[in-house]
C-alpha cells in the first residue's frame, strides 16, 4: 500500500496494488578478510495504477570479524507519479544512495 503525504484537496490519500519481486543474489569471497555480496531486485506492477519499477543494488563487505560496511543504490521510477498540493508533479525517477555498518551477532 502506498500512502500519499501530499495530495491536491479531494485526492487519492492511499493505493494499493500488487507487484512481481524478482530478485538474485551473488557472494564472492575475495580475500581471507573480504566478502562482497551483491544483491539485485526488481519489483514490477501487477494490474496496479502504481506503475513504479524499483532497481535496487547493494553490496556487504566485512570489515573487522562481525561488522559488516553496507553500501546501497536504490532507483524507483514511476510512470504516472500523483500530483503534490500545489499541483506540480514530481520527478519520475528517484535515486537513493545508503551507506551503512551492520555488526552480525
Amino acid at each position: 500500500m502506498t500512502r500519499f503525504v501530499d495530495v491536491p484537496a479531494g485526492g487519492q490519500q492511499q493505493e494499493e496494488d500488487s507487484v512481481l519481486l524478482l530478485a538474485s543474489s551473488f557472494s564472492w569471497e575475495a580475500t581471507k578478510k573480504l566478502d562482497v555480496v551483491s544483491e539485485l531486485s526488481l519489483a514490477v506492477p501487477v494490474g496496479g495504477s502504481n506503475n513504479v519499477l524499483r532497481f535496487m543494488v547493494g553490496t556487504e563487505i566485512d570489515v573487522w570479524k562481525s561488522l559488516d560496511f553496507d553500501i546501497k543504490i536504490i532507483i524507483d521510477h514511476q510512470s504516472d507519479p500523483a500530483p503534490l498540493s500545489d499541483g506540480s508533479v514530481p520527478l519520475k525517477t528517484d535515486l537513493r544512495l545508503f551507506f551503512g555498518l551492520g555488526f552480525d551477532f
